[in-house]
């Protein structure tokens, strides 16, 4: 009869050692578990990028809200050579800064609107007065622009909005870094046009593959300056022309910095193989439509197009006064198939074509 307390103590004292081991063992995984996800929105959290859609508000950019440009926009200049005697020799002033570089990675990569070669004598001064080397130069023939690499991580990556969320007459900011303020300059503007080319004579209406749409600015800035809405975001860099303003949309160096971080060896854009004119852009002595792109030559000749086709639509997208074809293209990658509508000979067709590769040395 003694028998029976000793197996039921024995039954607990068991169960009790298998709970506390389920628990542990539970409470172990749970906190692997947990340790793991906390990883996991780490590194989904930690983006190279900061690609976002632009967001509207209706207060100006303030100095307190643009604080964090600060570390978003830095100078480049030439390096100082190691020299001996003043101080003062070895100070970087204005005339040795050449560019401004906008960060848009966390891990070192900038990009600037400034034509620079070379990597041997040029420097970052970082917003705490660092100089940082840069290590590697690419340059985009396209657009015209350079991306620098320097051996810096932990970079705060400037929001890049979509500029096809702009509005003419809406207010933009550029942005002119000085070291020895506490703050960059801050130079209010505002969007005149969204849809504008460099048109110096007839020739200039005809898009070649990878010709750029820029919008047109209401007051004189400095040239190359990065340029934000209100909400701190990049839309683009001001280009001057004949004394006159001009904004690289950041559509194109969303589109841009992409493919420089797909693996290609160099940066490419889309093309469809020929030029044509933009008919949202000019007035004609005759009937025809005021929008589309008018096919002016056929480059490849082995595509579906003839000399004088319409093209209205890509896909679900018109080509009009608003979007230019070479720009709607920018939504699709090289090697798609896309369907256009066209006009040919007055009479409305469909066609599918494939999007063809372009750079500057093609």
């Amino acid at each position: 009869m003694k028998k029976l307390p000793f197996i039921l103590n024995l039954i607990v004292i068991l169960a009790i050692s298998l709970s506390a081991g389920f628990f542990i063992s539970t409470k172990v995984y749970n906190d692997q578990w947990q340790d793991m996800m906390l990883k996991i929105e780490s590194l989904l959290e930690d983006k190279r990028f900061n690609l976002v859609e632009s967001l509207k508000d209706s207060k100006p950019l303030t100095e307190s809200m643009a604080y964090n440009l600060n570390k978003q926009i830095l100078l480049v200049a030439k390096q100082k050579a190691s020299i001996s005697g003043d101080i003062l020799n070895q100070v970087y002033f204005n005339q040795d800064f050449i560019a401004y570089a906008v960060v848009i990675t966390n891990d070192g990569w900038l990009v600037t609107n400034t034509v620079i070669k070379g990597t041997d004598d040029l420097v970052i001064i970082g917003s705490a007065n660092e100089v940082i080397q840069v290590e590697k130069i690419v340059n985009d023939s396209v657009l015209g622009i350079n991306y620098l690499k320097i051996d810096k991580t932990g970079l705060n990556p400037i929001a890049i909005a979509d500029s096809n969320n702009l509005e003419i007459g809406e207010v933009i900011y550029g942005i002119k870094p000085n070291l020895y303020n506490y703050q960059h300059e801050i130079l209010p503007d505002s969007i005149r046009n969204l849809h504008t080319r460099f048109i110096k004579n007839k020739i200039d209406l005809v898009y070649e593959p990878g010709d750029i749409i820029y919008g047109l600015l209401n007051t004189y800035v400095d040239g190359n300056l990065p340029l934000v809405n209100d909400k701190s975001q990049f839309i683009g860099f001001s280009i001057d022309l004949d004394n006159q303003s001009y904004l690289l949309p950041s559509k194109y160096i969303r589109y841009s910095l992409t493919k420089l971080f797909s693996g290609d060896n160099e940066i490419i854009y889309p093309t469809l193989g020929i030029t044509y004119i933009d008919l949202s852009e000019v007035v004609l002595a005759n009937n025809l439509p005021n929008r589309g792109a008018f096919v002016y030559n056929v480059i490849d000749q082995k595509s579906l197009f003839k000399r004088e086709d319409i093209i209205i639509k890509v896909e679900n997208d018109e080509v009009n006064e608003v979007r230019s074809l070479n720009e709607i293209l920018l939504d699709y990658k090289i090697g798609d198939e896309i369907k256009l509508v066209l006009i040919r000979k007055g009479e409305e067709m469909e066609i599918k074509v494939i999007i063809k590769a372009f750079n500057k040395s093609s």
